[in-house]
């Protein structure tokens, strides 16, 4: 049989929707400045193909490799969006249902489950399933492409990439907050990313020499600069300067992304 490369199937499913192919991967810039990823991605452990979903601010600070398809980074998988960690795992078998055709099915979408493993139920095996690349594409065209298109916000943008990504201390979520207006909850990402950066600093003093902390600590000062100063702007809440840094990034982020915005 022969199967079709999965950029392939995704472009397919996604025509008209305003996506820009670049590569393997593709882009848009949908509503008050969401950037959206889509990309099938290589797993080379388990040898299949994850469509893996991104979210940014074009108000936030992005590089210029994150618009490309090697550099892009999509965060979340697909599975996520069906109660699972990933497309290419184990389960019990409970946790499935299988038709009269002889068709699995998790969460209502089709599912493949290796054969060799289900047959050993009775004693107690868990089952290997997988989702193949046209499964998961049903899965972006029900589930997925709905929510991205509903996702017209910066504060929208900040909600979604908590649910795709939940740690208190995502960058790439302070500036969705920062351009939505939202600032207690833009200070409170930025307290959260630097107490995170100080808490791996206390953990150097205790593992490394005297001169090799200095060093890591020297270069980690520079590296957390621009987020000590972001979050003094916003804990100052200086308009003026909230407004030049916003400003700033999206027109530096519009050229890098004029393949993508309609």
């Amino acid at each position: 049989m022969i199967r079709m490369n999965p950029a392939y199937l995704l472009k397919d499913a996604l025509q008209g929707t305003g996506f820009a192919r670049r590569g393997a991967a593709f882009f848009r810039v949908w509503g008050d400045g969401v950037l959206q990823v889509l990309k099938f991605e290589r797993q080379r452990i388990y040898q299949v193909h994850d469509l893996s979903i991104g979210v940014f601010s074009m108000y936030g600070r992005l590089y210029p490799e994150w618009f490309t398809s090697s550099g892009c980074i999509p965060r979340a998988s697909i599975a996520s969006f069906v109660g699972l960690r990933s497309v290419d795992y184990y389960l019990s078998p409970n946790r499935f249902t299988k038709t009269d055709n002889g068709q699995f099915l998790y969460d209502g979408f089709p599912v493949m489950v290796e054969p060799k493993q289900w047959l050993r139920d009775k004693n107690g095996e868990h089952w290997k399933y997988y989702f193949t690349p046209e499964q998961q594409v049903h899965i972006l065209k029900e589930k997925v492409l709905p929510w991205l298109n509903d996702m017209t916000s910066q504060s929208l943008a900040a909600k979604a990439m908590y649910e795709i990504w939940p740690v208190p201390h995502d960058s790439l979520r302070f500036d969705a907050h920062l351009a939505a207006g939202e600032w207690i909850q833009a200070e409170q990402t930025m307290s959260a990313i630097l107490k995170q950066h100080a808490d791996a600093q206390a953990s150097w003093k205790r593992t490394f020499s005297q001169e090799k902390f200095a060093e890591m600590v020297a270069r980690h000062e520079v590296k957390d600069a621009p987020l000590k100063a972001a979050y003094k702007m916003v804990q100052e809440k200086d308009v003026n300067a909230i407004s030049s840094y916003l400003t700033d990034n999206y027109k530096r982020n519009s050229e890098l992304a004029k393949f993508c915005i309609k």
